[in-house]
């Protein structure tokens, strides 16, 4: 038997037709049949400055620094993952290597002429850190391992004093002498007038490869002398020359004008089928000046480092859409500030772009003691249908979902509030669509603090860039003169979704060298420029990207140019001149009606080219918006006042609660209307529209700001409308009145949704008044499902014999086997020495009674369910006893039974000392008459969970 494909007909009113069922479902899950122990610490920070080395043909040796912060626990051991360069999926070759040691060396499995990805990830009794940034390693036939010696001195070393009691040291690594790497540096400071036997130790190892130390608690007005020396495996080195500071009050941390480091954290995954999301993390501080762009560079696996494009320092990420979706890239990001470009992180490993099914990229963030944000990316694979809302997912500590609420739209974005601080809080998301759901995206976790949300950089969001405009055409360099070079080209085949606000003109002067930065932004939209003060007789290439706000996009294809002689060059500088004063006064009308003409003239003295272009058209007039239901606005505007004729497309955008404009759609020429749906009622949102011909785009119309739909709700004076033909298809005949009385009043969800689609209506008012008969397609009374009485073969018939049910099924558990949701075959044999009472760690709980266990068997389809899956084989009487004939907890038998599995079973022994911590086996197994729902000795209720937990007043 297959698994649904999805249905057409009804949308998602018959996925809704089970309320009953799957709202039950959900609920139950929540119920854990045994106790959970709740963590309450900090994981570790990820490692940093991992390096893979190649030491022999089959060996690679790695080292990485202990992460900043170990969530105040020791880090107890690390994780080593591993993949061939374009394998997609990590393989672990070392869950834990319980050591702190900060190197390993791998020999298994290592293949000669092989590339390998590396990443690390810390443990601490607390958890598992997230993997460091990876890196690459190659073995050839001629890798060698390293000299058993210790490294050379550091070099460079320098000394700031950047407080009245602080001195900031900086040095560059030793050189090389094949020695094993560098893993820590040992930290020395004298007073200057002292002898060098004086030394003391401000740092026997710093434990990491970073190549600064701030040395602290130093006596204000005092002179310091200070030296550093590098660790590897066989020892300490020798020190560094020496470096002197004097902390003072007037010491500060100046900026020096340095380029950025490298960014931390580069990684790549699948966006799309024809995209890749690239993610990264800002440089350590070098004090130099505020990084103000990232470039995001890729190449194909044949091909050489090619721009993607160069995104704000604001961004963290950033969406690339592929040239050839076929094949698999690789990223580097570099990061720029004033002073210049600095050096490129490391490579990411080859992958190849995907669709998604779920939501990925999913982040959360602290925003105060009692709130958190979440953040994700939409999936792309969602087979042609709609995403309507996401629904945000609690996960419970045993792993089982819950949903906590709707998005109410597409925005992926979620803030959550009401959290409990000094607990750890784990969610997920999945995205609702027009017939189904996806599966739940991968879960994120966090611990709030009396801390949390605090700091300058509390709650920030991490910026995605995108839609950079494309390459600038045609581009044509010619020689003015001996000392000058004039540039035209055309406009990029896309401006990114928002307007050209400028262009970057780059050069190389000769054949060799690299590209240099004649002008980082013109700051114009003119599509020329005049390149300057060049050398005569000179071969000059040139390249030129377009901006869009803080978006530069890839370069163009290259132009080359050689200039004049110097006796040619100034001849036709003087004639060029002539000809410019003749022509200006003829042609001043026709240039000033040129925008983009008339500013290259500024720079180009392209003065005839400025005159024959026809003008850009006028702004688009009179944008209104209304907002005719919860999810739908209506938008008009009329044609612009001039360029009408000429009018290509409309490009409208948008935003939504007073957040960054973004792109919505283009709309051909000739229409002045265009609905935009899909939106949450609970948003406002604001529009404004750009016409375009074929010189360029306008400016920007009026806004149109509409409000949210809060205030609207039922009982409000209709529309003047018809609500039966405001969602296509809505009602369905086929099922009638009755049936969606009893959706509204039985599925919030369903409820949820008509109440914001029609705000100002009942169910009645526009599916008819119930007659009382029976529902079509939902619940009869009584319905339960799985039926106890029933077993898995029933439903296997039932499902290959009867549409009805194979429709309702594959709409209810879209994705999902009946085997998978009614549970295997059971009665068959159980294996050989199985004792079902070991198969699940506390379960059954001691002190929960077989009569409680049988009769949510029969009353609790999720815990059915999950039984069933759980013990295939057996029936809920073998496991937990007979109702009648089980002795209570507390006589000698049942007692003496858990205290031979407790001297007996060390696992089991490890379990009930964890989970009941201080309690006797009889303290534990003496309660008895509980009423159904209390939790057993050792454990409290909490989220609908018999978790461990003090018992009251202790």
């Amino acid at each position: 038997m297959g698994r649904s494909a999805g249905r057409t007909g009804r949308g998602p009113l018959i996925a809704a037709a089970a309320v009953a069922v799957a709202v039950a479902t959900a609920g139950a899950l929540a119920l854990a049949p045994y106790a959970v122990q709740e963590a309450a610490a900090d994981k570790p920070d990820k490692p940093t400055d991992l390096r893979a080395v190649d030491v022999s043909p089959t060996g690679i040796d790695l080292s990485w620094s202990a992460p900043d912060d170990d969530g105040d626990e020791e880090i107890t051991g690390y994780k080593i993952e591993r993949k061939e360069a374009g394998e997609r999926n990590y393989a672990v070759i070392k869950a834990d290597t319980r050591s702190d040691s900060t190197t390993y060396e791998d020999r298994d499995g290592i293949e000669t002429g092989t590339t390998y990805l590396y990443r690390v990830s810390a443990i601490n009794d607390d958890g598992q850190s997230d993997p460091s940034a990876e890196d690459t390693a190659r073995t050839t036939e001629s890798s060698k391992g390293y000299e058993q010696v210790v490294p050379e001195e550091p070099r460079s070393l320098t000394a700031d004093d950047i407080s009245d009691s602080e001195v900031r040291l900086e040095w560059t690594e030793p050189r090389g002498n094949d020695s094993p790497p560098v893993t820590g540096y040992k930290i020395e400071y004298k007073e200057a007038d002292e002898d060098d036997d004086e030394y003391e130790v401000a740092k026997g190892d710093t434990g990491s490869s970073k190549t600064e130390y701030t040395v602290d608690d130093l006596d204000e007005d005092t002179e310091y002398t200070f030296r550093v020396s590098a660790i590897n495996s066989v020892g300490t080195g020798d020190p560094s020359r020496e470096a002197k500071a004097t902390p003072s009050e007037d010491s500060k941390a100046d900026t020096k004008a340095v380029k950025p480091g490298p960014p931390g954290g580069v990684s790549s995954v699948p966006a799309s089928g024809a995209s890749m999301y690239v993610k990264w993390s800002a440089p350590a501080s070098n004090r130099g000046p505020e990084v103000t762009a990232y470039l995001i560079e890729y190449k194909q696996k044949s091909g050489e480092w090619e721009m993607a494009a160069e995104v704000g320092g604001d961004a963290g990420a950033f969406i690339h859409d592929v040239p050839n979706p076929k094949t698999s890239y690789s990223y580097r990001v570099t990061a720029r500030n004033d002073v210049g470009l600095g050096t490129p992180s490391g490579a990411t490993g080859f992958e190849k772009p995907a669709d998604t099914n779920a939501p990925t990229q999913v982040s959360i963030t602290a925003l105060s003691p009692t709130s958190a944000r979440l953040d994700w990316l939409p999936p792309s694979g969602t087979h042609g249908q709609t995403i309507t809302q996401f629904e945000i997912l609690k996960i419970f500590s045993n792993g089982v979902p819950a949903k906590h609420d709707s998005t109410g739209g597409r925005q992926t974005s979620y803030t959550i509030t009401g959290l409990d601080t000094d607990r750890e809080h784990s969610f997920a998301v999945k995205a609702k669509l027009s017939l189904g759901e996806t599966p739940k995206s991968e879960t994120v976790t966090i611990t709030l603090t009396d801390e949390s949300g605090k700091g300058s950089a509390a709650g920030e969001k991490t910026t995605v860039a995108k839609n950079p405009p494309g390459k600038p055409g045609n581009v044509r360099a010619s020689a003015a003169s001996h000392e000058r070079i004039d540039l035209t080209w055309s406009d990029p085949g896309s401006s990114g979704g928002s307007s050209v606000t400028g262009y970057r003109i780059e050069f190389k002067k000769g054949d060799a060298g690299s590209f240099e930065t004649a002008k980082i932004d013109t700051g114009s939209s003119a599509r020329s420029y005049s390149h300057t003060g060049l050398d005569p007789e000179t071969r000059y290439t040139y390249r030129v990207n377009a901006i869009s706000g803080p978006l530069v996009g890839p370069p163009s294809d290259e132009a080359p140019a050689t200039t004049l002689d110097k006796a040619a060059g100034e001849a036709a500088a003087g004639a060029a001149g002539e000809a410019a004063a003749g022509a200006a006064g003829e042609a001043a009308a026709g240039a000033a009606q040129s925008e983009s003409a008339g500013a290259g003239q500024s720079e180009s003295a392209g003065a005839a080219q400025g005159a024959t272009r026809g003008p850009k058209p006028a702004p688009p007039r009179d944008l209104s918006g209304e907002r005719v239901s919860g999810q739908q606005i209506d938008l008009s505007w009329t044609e612009p006042s001039t360029g009408v004729g000429g009018i290509t497309s409309y490009r409208m955008e948008y935003r939504t609660d007073g957040g960054p404009y973004e792109m919505l759609t283009e709309i051909e020429s000739g229409e002045t209307s265009y609905s935009h749906t899909g939106l949450a009622a609970a948003s406002s949102y604001t529009y404004r529209l750009y016409a375009a011909n074929e010189n360029g785009e306008s400016r920007a119309s009026n806004t149109a700001a509409v409000g949210s739909a809060e205030d609207a709700g039922p009982g409000a004076a209709p529309a003047a409308d018809d609500p039966q033909s405001r969602v296509p298809g809505f009602p369905d005949p086929d099922m009638g009145a009755d049936a969606y009385v009893y959706l509204y009043e039985t599925d919030a969800e369903f409820r949820d949704w008509f109440d914001e689609v029609f705000p100002e209506y009942t169910i009645t008012d526009v599916v008819g008044e119930a007659e009382g008969q029976a529902v079509p397609g939902g619940p009869p009374d009584g319905f339960v499902f799985p039926d106890p009485d029933a077993g898995p073969g029933f439903y296997s018939d039932l499902y290959e014999t009867d549409a009805g049910f194979r429709e309702w099924f594959d709409m209810t558990y879209p994705g999902s086997t009946v085997e998978e949701v009614v549970g295997g075959a059971a009665g068959a044999a159980p294996a050989a020495g199985d004792d079902p009472l070991k198969r699940v760690p506390g379960f059954p709980d001691p002190g929960t009674s077989a009569r409680e266990y049988v009769d949510r068997y029969k009353a609790d389809a999720g815990f059915k369910r999950w039984f069933d899956e759980v013990f295939p084989e057996y029936a809920i009487t073998d496991v937990v006893g007979e109702p009648e004939a089980a002795p209570p907890p507390d006589e000698p038998d049942r007692l003496g039974y858990y205290k031979d599995r407790y001297d007996d079973d060390p696992a089991y022994r490890a379990w009930f000392d964890s989970y009941f911590s201080g309690r006797t086996l009889a303290e534990v197994v003496g309660t008895v008459d509980r009423p159904y729902g209390e939790c057993g000795a050792g454990t409290v209720l909490k989220d609908g969970m018999c978790q461990v937990g003090p018992a009251e007043g202790q």
